[in-house]
């Protein structure tokens, strides 16, 4: 499976706020679930970021690398764990051992606490490139990561990436890059309490501000 083969044919002329997050092609398709619409919209990020913004290829898979720490829940890949594309099994790009790792962590049925998982399976609280070494292996916990090594696009630069003794200048150069993209200021845009969802506007004489 490639990238081009999860993203929508078509964009929406739509978008929503002044940061551009909610795509409106997820209401062409609403028999996805929330968990899938995030997902679908994250691979159509990445795609808008080359496409539009002009980013290379290496660049934005460089950015990846902030997947070198921090976590996610359970409930954001838990379908590769035990239903991946409504197959009713595991996602077949998974290790094996990752698969049995995730399923530990992540049981078929949790009612109240939704487990968090390193996305750097190996060195979780250190910035480095094993990140990339882990998704050469098939340990990359959410599919995107995972993706990104197995794509004819992108797979070559992750191999670039692992054996690049420079890894940390050009993910450094690459977060700068991206840090400078479509800038918004004067109160054109807003700073998210939760990077998850658009701020709530506050009523005003019972309406929306």
């Amino acid at each position: 499976m490639i990238l081009a083969n999860l993203l929508p044919h078509e964009f929406s002329p739509y978008s929503a706020p002044a940061d551009g997050a909610l795509l409106r092609w997820a209401e062409k398709e609403p028999l996805l679930d929330i968990r899938q619409r995030r997902e679908k919209r994250a691979f159509t990020m990445s795609r808008k970021l080359i496409t539009r913004i002009v980013l290379n290829y290496y660049v934005t898979i460089n950015q990846h690398g902030g997947h070198t720490v921090g976590v996610a829940r359970c409930s954001l890949f838990k379908d590769r764990i035990y239903n991946f594309n409504n197959t009713g099994g595991p996602d077949p790009s998974m290790s094996q051992w990752l698969l049995a790792e995730l399923k530990d962590k992540c049981p078929r049925i949790s009612l109240i606490i939704d487990n968090t998982y390193p996305l750097d399976v190996k060195t979780p609280s250190l910035v480095d490139n094993s990140y990339f070494q882990e998704i050469k292996k098939g340990n990359g916990v959410l599919q995107i990561d995972q993706q990104i090594a197995l794509d004819e696009l992108t797979k070559d630069i992750v191999d670039d990436i692992v054996n690049d003794p420079n890894f940390y200048t050009k993910f450094g150069e690459a977060m700068v890059k991206l840090g400078r993209v479509e800038v918004l200021i004067d109160g054109q845009g807003e700073v998210r309490k939760s990077c998850k969802v658009v701020n709530k506007k506050p009523f005003i004489f019972g309406r929306l501000n």
